[in-house]
């Protein structure tokens, strides 16, 4: 019996995204007499939980068998019998490849897993499958062993997919650990019915979907899942720069914790996307119809793609999005959008990351405008709109999104940032600085005195004898600034006129960007693991210094924690011998 190509019944199934279909998987091992009596249920329309009995009555059947599987002729006999509504193709090569092909086609009515793998193939199998299934639809799973009883370690081990699957039902109800549970609690919220039937041959369990999902897309797959499901319809890739390695050539020194400070950055591809029609909400969160688009993460690249302002489901999807009443926005924009909207040390990385394509993009397209968020009831921040201003974006090309108001571009443009701190920079970054600069203080600066850039008592990161180290600096000729103080473009001029720059870790010392050739000094709490400045510095070959003091809270073993992080700290001098020569 030969099989059909996958891509072929994928092309087939997108020409009529409405039409009815399930998705059984099989492989070399799978009880055939199982699976015919399963289809012969579903065309029935006997779900047997209470699914519309048309839906599966009318579906076409598509089996995927195994890609390292080879014994088609033991299923002739359905397609003898069910020619009309039953094909069989060459499947899946691992758990991501099953989802590429999801991703790329219409959500099935079912999904039955007959694959007699081993439980950790199903259990990663179930963590994300269920949710390609159409709300009211069935995931089914076949266990061809007796499950074995939970040994309370969350559904690890040999546990096997069923397992999973009835436990995150169970948690549904009062008592369940959410933090520890957050994606069981998230999927068994996905089922409202549940029917297991046990024989001689196994344990066979279906559940009955509800709720609308969304996938989360990787930025390394954008292009080619988009285009595998609506072709031309969604937009395009207008350009894509390979990945390189950058090597740090500056000089970092630090009396202790050098092992964060990587010498070499590997700068993913660069991709550069128009998407038709797609829905901007607030707090970086891009919509286009069944996806949430890879320019919704600030880290695009870590193995769990998050953003706070989504309601995580499973690894790879969240729950849909609202775009009701979304305004339209005409023209051409482009995403800068941050997760924290209105932070200076968002905007000064993260946003900058991405504005340095907006000006390189906006020399072929002098209309483009720009996407961002804000909390702020009367607008941008000053500072956000003075950088704008500095850009030359007019006031009517800032799109500006709000809580509860999405905007939905005719034309949106988005790419890879380059930046994603820790993951890496890209050295191109100190063309889009010196520009910036060059903006506002023009080609050639005089030289001033050194800056410490300080930190105002906040209670967060703050150094407890701050005094101490001022005075340290200010007796070596530096002047100590509090940036916030300054406007935008006063903080570009006279960090621009530093040949040296110190100060305590945080935004406030971002500025550097701006400034000459010179050494670098970061004092900050050991708890402070962010490595902007590092990576600010590498970007523009200035060595630079850590100094590094005790904090009042310390990170977990092997482990993180947020109150570490914002935890303060006490100088002490004796703790670093290498400061006195850094600065």
């Amino acid at each position: 019996m030969p099989s059909r190509n996958l891509g072929i019944v994928a092309g087939s199934l997108r020409k009529n995204p409405e039409a009815p279909w399930a998705l059984m998987l099989v492989d070399n091992d799978t009880d055939v007499k199982r699976v015919m009596t399963k289809v012969r249920e579903w065309l029935a329309g006997r779900s047997g939980i209470g699914m519309a009995e048309s839906k599966l009555r009318s579906a076409e059947i598509l089996v995927q068998l195994a890609d390292s599987s080879d014994d088609f002729a033991r299923w002739e006999a359905l397609e003898e019998e069910y020619s009309s509504s039953f094909v069989l193709t060459r499947g899946f090569k691992s758990v991501r490849s099953l989802h590429g092909y999801l991703s790329s086609v219409p959500r099935p009515v079912a999904i039955a897993d007959f694959t007699s793998a081993e439980a950790v193939f199903k259990r990663r199998l179930a963590k994300n499958a269920p949710f390609y299934v159409r709300d009211g639809g069935i995931y089914l799973v076949d266990e061809p062993e007796p499950i074995k009883a939970d040994d309370g370690s969350g559904c690890t081990g040999e546990i096997g997919g069923t397992l999973a699957l009835l436990q995150a039902y169970g948690s549904r109800f009062p008592g369940s650990d959410e933090h520890s549970h957050r994606d069981s609690i998230a999927l068994g919220a996905a089922f409202c019915g549940l029917e297991s039937r046990r024989d001689a041959l196994g344990e066979e369990i279906s559940l009955l979907r509800q709720g609308d999902y969304q996938r989360k897309l990787r930025d390394r797959d954008a292009t080619e899942l988009l285009n595998a499901r609506y072709g031309a319809a969604w937009g395009k890739e207008l350009s894509k720069r390979p990945g390189h390695e950058f090597r740090v050539t500056s000089k970092v020194t630090t009396n202790r914790n050098a092992q964060r400070f990587p010498q070499r950055f590997k700068v993913p591809e660069i991709s550069v996307r128009a998407y038709e029609a797609a829905t901007c909400c607030e707090g970086q969160v891009a919509v286009l119809e069944e996806f949430i688009l890879p320019d919704s993460f600030r880290r695009p690249y870590q193995n769990r793609l998050q953003n706070r302002n989504l309601k995580e489901s499973s690894p790879d999807f969240v729950e849909a999005v609202s775009i009701a009443g979304a305004q339209r926005v005409p023209g051409e924009y482009f995403y800068i959008d941050t997760e924290y909207p209105d932070h200076f040390g968002h905007v000064t990385t993260e946003v900058f990351a991405r504005l340095a394509h907006f000006v390189s993009l906006r020399r072929e397209l002098p209309e483009l405008g720009v996407v961002i968020s804000t909390k702020k009831a009367t607008g941008l921040p000053g500072w956000l709109s003075e950088i704008l201003d500095i850009l030359e974006v007019p006031s009517g090309r800032r799109a500006i999104v709000r809580a509860g108001q999405p905007l939905r571009c005719d034309v949106l443009y988005a790419a890879t940032p380059l930046m994603s701190q820790p993951q890496w920079i890209d050295p191109g970054m100190s063309e889009f600085w010196q520009e910036l600069k060059e903006r506002v203080v023009g080609p050639g600066v005089e030289l001033q005195r050194p800056v410490f850039s300080t930190r105002a008592p906040r209670g967060e990161r703050t150094c407890l004898n701050t005094s101490v180290v001022e005075e340290l600096f200010e007796s070596r000729g530096y002047e100590i600034l509090l940036p916030e103080t300054l406007s935008f473009a006063e903080q570009v001029r006279r960090f621009a006129s530093a040949p040296a720059v110190a100060g305590f870790g945080g935004s406030n010392l971002f500025q550097m960007m701006f400034a000459p050739a010179g050494p670098r000094c970061v004092v900050a709490g050991d708890s402070y693991t962010a490595v902007n400045e590092y990576m600010i510095a590498a970007a523009g070959g200035n060595p630079i210094h850590y100094s590094f003091h005790n904090s009042e809270i310390v990170h977990p073993e092997n482990g993180w924690s947020w109150a570490a992080f914002l935890s303060n700290f006490t100088f002490d001098i004796d703790n670093d011998p290498m400061l006195n020569a850094a600065i």
